[in-house]
């Protein structure tokens, strides 16, 4: 599975498509994948800036593009 995650934040990363991700612990976090390692990713997030994310915190290997809601 991590193998999987690691081949989307590469994608997002390379056509610098915005994710939002899941974490096991009831986190989530909105922004640009700006590094991708063997064991965890690197995000740009909108709010906090930059956070290593690794990838065996990600609930159910959850990487997905990230759609604003329209207000």
């Amino acid at each position: 599975m991590i193998d999987d995650m690691k081949r989307k934040a590469e994608f997002y990363k390379i056509k610098k498509i915005d994710v939002h991700l899941n974490l096991k612990s009831g986190k989530f976090y909105n922004g640009k994948i700006i590094d991708v390692e063997s064991d965890f990713l690197i995000l740009i997030d909108r709010k906090l800036g930059e956070v290593p994310v690794f990838f065996d915190e990600i609930r159910d290997g959850t990487i997905e593009p990230f759609i604003q809601e329209k207000k």
